[in-house]
């Protein structure tokens, strides 16, 4: 299957970004103190249904939900159930969708501030959010036709560490198209192989993910979760968007992160 896709195929992709985006700015209006992840889930569903398009992780790896949401440590995969937002969660919204035949993915972080916290919970929380959306702009600001993986990682870990924080580096970015994961992996550090060395090309289809830890760890499956967390329990956060590659640049198919 050919990475490059086809302007017909592009156009699709712009239709479909066009009502992921909808969809998302509707379910993140729920997102705030209080509110359940069924009831998210919920609208996700009925959405759906009402812009005729598919979701692209039910019964995905059996996984159970039309949305991942993934709160503080966790980072992502986990489900809606039973999760009540309160103040101080930094919450992770993950949805995607398919139009017809292709998808279309992304990811946000949305910290519920908790009111005078007396453990800097959420400079500590900004501080990651803010290192994620700087990164996601600069490397947004190298991204065109034989753009190096390399250098995409290089940017997110430098970026990383003017804030002190840490890139995941067990989970990737990843191409997009006819399927939710096609090549190439785009990890969030620099890698120096045949990987780092790929060269992105003008009509590939990536989604491009940040995933920022607070503090140097590792992850872990949650246990009975589909969840991934980390193993110091400590915060995380994921950004995501599909983007088509240019000549000159790039077109972010499905743009729902405000950037600096």
């Amino acid at each position: 299957m050919s990475l490059i896709k086809t302007p017909e195929e592009i156009n699709i992709m712009k239709k479909g970004g066009k009502i992921f985006v909808a969809i998302f700015k509707e379910l993140e209006k729920l997102i705030k103190e209080g509110v359940s992840g069924e009831v998210i889930e919920k609208k996700a569903v009925e959405l759906i249904k009402q812009h005729g398009v598919k979701p692209a992780f039910l019964n995905y790896k059996n996984f159970p939900s039309v949305i991942c949401l993934s709160l503080n440590e966790t980072i992502v995969h986990d489900t809606p159930s039973g999760k009540i937002l309160k103040a101080g969660d930094l919450v992770k919204l993950d949805f995607g969708i398919i139009y017809q035949g292709f998808y279309l993915d992304g990811a946000n972080t949305y910290l519920i501030e908790e009111a005078n916290s007396r453990q800097n919970k959420n400079k500590i929380a900004k501080n990651l959010l803010n290192a994620a959306k700087t990164a996601f702009s600069n490397v947004l600001a190298n991204l065109k036709h034989n753009t190096l993986i390399s250098k995409i990682g290089k940017i997110i870990e430098s970026t990383s560490a003017q804030f002190n924080v840490y890139p995941i580096k067990e989970l990737v970015g990843h191409g997009i198209g006819k399927k939710l994961h096609e090549n190439p992996q785009i990890p969030c550090y620099e890698i120096k192989n045949n990987l780092g060395n790929f060269a992105l090309k003008a009509d590939m289809t990536i989604a491009l993910e940040i995933m920022l830890s607070a503090s140097k760890s590792k992850l872990v499956c949650r246990q009975n979760s589909h969840g991934i967390m980390t193993n110091n329990h400590t915060n995380t956060v994921h950004l995501e968007e599909s983007i088509a590659i240019t000549e000159n640049g790039y077109y972010r198919l499905t743009p729902i992160i405000q950037i600096p």
